[in-house]
């Protein structure tokens, strides 16, 4: 009788554990999502290429998101900036952040046309080089991101593919230099592209 109780007390603990179980993966499974990619790239996006989030992306950095493409290789994937996200840190200073993959790294987006090792983005607009050198420079205007954007080959094209993204390769550097969140909003003469 006394192993029938065991049993009896088991079985009934075993039912609300996968109770939990099941309650809990009500919430988690709808986050869960397949990642898209696509075989074939989709042309004219590139280094420079703004992207703009058309829908809710479950609460992530890239909801209502504006991101510029800095590095992008076919056959490697592809990095970014968002442009358009601060946040408040516990000492009170607000940092631009560039998105959830590393985020105490440090990306610099610089309009120094001649640092040595930097790569254009766009028309006035420049990644990497020695940072330092730069803030020396007269007239350097230089934005401090924190964590950045990254899509291996191929994702980033089904995304868009499934019209996760729009993109438009009319930006300009005042786009990156902006003092204000409204980085996502569209600009007059900007044709966006699905």
């Amino acid at each position: 009788a006394r192993h029938g109780w065991l049993r009896l007390r088991f079985g009934e603990l075993n039912r609300k554990i996968q109770k939990r179980i099941r309650q809990a993966l009500q919430h988690v499974i709808p986050r869960i999502s397949l990642v898209r990619h696509s075989d074939v790239p989709v042309e004219g996006v590139g280094v420079g290429t703004v992207l703009r989030s058309n829908r809710d992306m479950g609460g992530s950095i890239f909801d209502n998101s504006a991101v510029i493409l800095y590095q992008h290789e076919r056959g490697e994937g592809c990095q970014g900036i968002v442009l358009n996200k601060r946040a408040t840190m516990p000492d009170g200073k607000t940092r631009r952040m560039g998105g959830p993959v590393d985020p105490r790294r440090e990306v610099h987006l610089h309009n120094v046309a001649d640092l040595p090792d930097s790569k254009r983005v766009l028309d006035g607009v420049y990644w990497g080089g020695d940072i330092d050198e730069a803030k020396r420079r007269e007239g350097a205007r230089i934005e401090t991101f924190y964590g950045y954007a990254a899509w291996f080959d191929g994702q980033l094209d089904g995304e868009i593919r499934n019209e996760d993204w729009t993109w438009t390769n009319d930006a300009t550097a005042e786009l990156v230099f902006t003092s204000n969140d409204d980085a996502a909003a569209p600009r007059a003469g900007q044709e966006e592209k699905r």
